[in-house]
């Protein structure tokens, strides 16, 4: 009875090893899931023909009067109001430390000229709260980075298309870079501020605005894009149609330890039986 007893443990200590092992195998996979260039997310607006497709939100403390539909290819948002409006992309968007951020919007009204459409970087809850926003306005200037030049703050304040791209690099935001038609420029931020994982999207206040694309990619140096999203958009999943489900993510490798698992229970139980006994 001694030696059996011996035996089990032996195994037990055997099975947890190699259970502790194989999850240390698979923490770096997991860091290292995405490459550079490969797209996280992405929301090709001309895409959609409902907006619940897109897996929208609007923040539980948003303008009361604010709505969003799809006209023309872009989502339009409906915000000019002295009340913020918030709208909250959807919240299974993987997470890494190093991405970059890329959207095209227009200023679509603008009641004012301070008024703004900013990013929202990270928040929580469904207000949302706890947020790191990056507020770009209508008259071309950029909380915390300073005034663009005539050409880019002109498109700006005409309601011409433009692209913003956010580089987040460790964790950590530095400079903002526009682009409308043949004109470009970056601007570094007075300080770098942290992003912490949360949910993202976007903050209104004084302008409506109709937003083309939103793209989240993997890495910032990269040279091409590559993955599901390069290609499609997001779908939400909705509850009469489970097929609508984003790509799968590395995480189902944990599903090949569950055996292992099981194994050490199915044995603990035992070792628990034999002594009472």
């Amino acid at each position: 009875m001694r030696a059996m007893k011996k035996g089990i443990h032996r195994l037990l200590g055997l099975c947890l090893t190699l259970f502790l092992v194989c999850s240390l195998c698979v923490l770096p996979l997991s860091a290292a899931e995405y490459t550079e260039g490969e797209v996280l997310f992405a929301a090709r607006y001309e895409d959609y023909t409902s907006i619940r497709d897109t897996g929208l939100r609007f923040g539980t403390a948003s303008w009361s009067g604010a709505g969003a539909d799809l006209s023309d290819g872009s989502l339009c948002i409906r915000s000019a109001s002295d009340r913020k409006t918030y709208l909250l992309l959807p919240e299974d968007i993987p997470f890494t430390d190093t991405y970059t951020i890329i959207y095209e919007f227009r200023f679509a009204e603008i009641a004012e000229m301070g008024g703004y459409c900013g990013f929202i970087l990270t928040s929580s809850g469904d207000a949302p709260s706890n947020r790191t926003e990056l507020l770009l306005r209508a008259s071309g200037a950029c909380d915390g980075a300073g005034q663009f030049g005539e050409a880019i703050s002109a498109a700006l304040t005409a309601g011409e298309p433009v692209q913003v791209t956010i580089p987040i690099r460790h964790g950590m935001m530095s400079e903002i870079r526009l682009r409308a038609g043949d004109a470009e420029e970056t601007l570094a931020m007075d300080n770098v501020r942290t992003v912490a994982a949360g949910r993202r999207g976007f903050v209104l206040r004084n302008v409506s605005v109709d937003i083309h694309t939103v793209k989240i990619v993997s890495g910032v140096d990269y040279e091409t894009e590559s993955g599901y999203y390069a290609e499609h958009s997001y779908i939400a999943p909705q509850p009469e149609d489970p097929g609508l489900v984003s790509p799968p993510t590395g995480d189902g490798v944990w599903i090949a330890f569950l055996p292992v698992g099981c194994v050490c229970a199915a044995l603990c139980l035992l070792v628990r039986r034999r002594r009472s006994a």
